[in-house]
């Protein structure tokens, strides 16, 4: 393999794992490592509870930074500099002494109870503050369930930050709070940047530090020489916040200018459109945000888990081998529109966050069996299917709040199901304003743009625009647009019904 001289590269802590890629100055990627998260239900806690095994956590990133340098033919004394970024909600809280006591990811649901109390008795407050409900996602609820459940850990937390800021502690010394990420976490105003210190006051929560905030791009510090042997990076290399993993991805995708929308198929599924001011939804059911390019926000619609839906469906039809992902996209695509009748209900929905809760879902199809038995590429084509409807009813919500994008304007489409072929064909005939895809790992392309920006190798609006060059179009089936606007008025009917059906 040929040797290369300088590399950058981008380190994600994202839903789905830990992920690094390794790419040229100018933002070429080279290589991309992906390994599973050590996510661990801490021994005698609640069912709901997930944190990340620290330690572990550590070693992962330092083995997929490494796999990552050796496919492209580097080595770490090749590291021209970082860029990191992290799942949205996940938080760190760390002592005096800068020792991490608690890191959790974003599925960890120990501080639901807390979280509703939180907003019944704040929800405007919170609102009004961040853009965001429900609470139980946001890090006081978190603080909350540990001042409650294990006030002995809380006496010792000193700092909330989170978790691309915390691994950029780890690797420069350097313990900020990057003001996208702040904003996801519920400790930013979504409006000023600033820290949201008004509500930690009337939460009670003003012991426990928020770090300086900072902005998505910029250089935070400089590598420090390794306290152990788990990354193994010389010391001086600058080190970016690249902010959120899914404003990441938008700029993987080259998406910066407001009116330009953005979808995220990833572990979850999620659509935002660019604003230039900070736009709140009366009906709470979508988000507000910040961007990681500077000086724009984000209206969001969250259709919830996807991938990790899919995957959970691939792994009972089709085994957890290497190749089931693809034996899945193939009787996918072998399965005609509508599926045989089959309508997928398996969460992805437009959805109003702010009132967020456990609803039915399901498969639905025509019985008796004896006619005909949904196999699993019928069960994967439905899948599918609900997936392009969610985002579909998520984009309508947008547009209803918005008005229509401007003319000629597409939604860009990144995050791991893009590898899907059957997603793209369905996602093309279900989405009329148009989509273009971009690369599955579209999070750790933002990041790599934030590095070669911050090293003077291009401009933000350059990388914008190659990014946006790379992504590839299909053309739409007439016919099968026709039939995808019946069947998506069918799937909404059916999801009226089925909220309608207690668990």
């Amino acid at each position: 393999m040929k040797r290369v001289e300088r590399l950058i590269v981008a380190l994600d802590l994202g839903s789905s794992g830990v992920k690094a890629a390794a790419a040229t100055p100018n933002g070429r990627p080279l290589s991309v490592c992906r390994l599973p998260a050590p996510v661990v239900r801490p021994p005698g806690g609640s069912e709901l509870a997930r944190e990340f095994d620290i330690p572990l956590l550590r070693r992962t990133v330092g083995r997929a930074l490494a796999a990552c340098l050796r496919e492209a033919g580097g080595s770490p004394s090749k590291v021209a500099g970082i860029g990191v970024t992290s799942q949205r909600e996940a938080i760190v809280l760390l002592d005096r002494a800068g020792v991490p006591l608690y890191a959790g990811p974003n599925n960890d649901l120990r501080a639901a109870f807390q979280g509703a109390a939180i907003d019944d008795a704040h929800a405007t407050a919170i609102w009004n503050a961040t853009g965001h409900l429900p609470s139980f996602m946001l890090a006081w609820s978190k603080l909350l369930w540990f001042r409650e459940e294990a006030p002995d850990l809380y006496r010792r937390a000193t700092h909330v930050t989170s978790l691309a800021d915390w691994l950029i502690f780890e690797l420069t010394g350097e313990l900020k709070l990057e003001r996208s990420l702040g904003v996801e976490a519920g400790l930013v105003e979504v409006d000023t940047g600033r820290r949201a210190t008004r509500l930690a006051a009337r939460l009670g929560f003003e012991e426990v530090g928020v770090p300086d905030i900072v902005a998505a791009g910029q250089v935070i510090g400089l590598t420090r020489p390794a306290r152990d042997t788990w990354h193994r990076l010389p010391a001086g290399v600058p080190v970016v916040n690249a902010g959120p993993d899914t404003q990441a991805a938008l700029l993987g995708m080259g998406v910066i200018d407001p009116g330009q929308t953005g979808i995220v198929a990833g572990w979850s599924g999620v659509v935002q459109r660019v604003t230039s001011q900070s736009v709140r939804d009366p009906a709470r059911g979508l988000w507000t945000g910040r961007h990681a390019a500077p000086d724009r926000f984000t209206v969001e619609g969250n259709a919830g888990v996807m991938g990790g839906a899919y995957q959970w469906l691939v792994g009972l039809t089709c085994g957890s081998d290497s190749a089931a992902f693809a034996k899945a996209d193939r009787l996918a695509m072998g399965t005609p529109r509508s599926a045989g009748s089959v309508s997928a209900h398996l969460g992805p929905a437009a959805v109003n966050m702010s009132r967020s809760s456990l609803r039915t879902g399901g498969f639905i199809f025509p019985v008796p069996l004896a006619l005909e038995t949904p196999g699993a590429g019928h069960l994967c084509r439905a899948a599918i299917e609900n997936f392009g409807f969610a985002f579909r009813s998520n984009l309508e919500m947008i547009d209803s709040l918005l008005g229509h994008a401007p003319a000629g304007a597409y939604a860009a489409v990144g995050g791991g199901m893009v590898r899907s072929k059957a997603f793209r064909r369905v996602l093309t005939d279900v989405l009329p304003a148009g989509v273009r895809f971009g690369h599955p790992d579209s999070s750790l392309l933002g990041a790599i743009s934030q590095v070669a920006v911050a090293s003077g190798h291009t401009s933000l609006t350059s990388a914008a625009v190659a990014r946006r060059r790379a992504c590839r179009q299909l053309a739409p089936d007439a016919a099968a647009v026709r039939e995808y606007d019946q069947l998506y008025a069918e799937w909404r009917h059916r999801g009226d019904i089925l909220a309608q059906i207690g668990l």
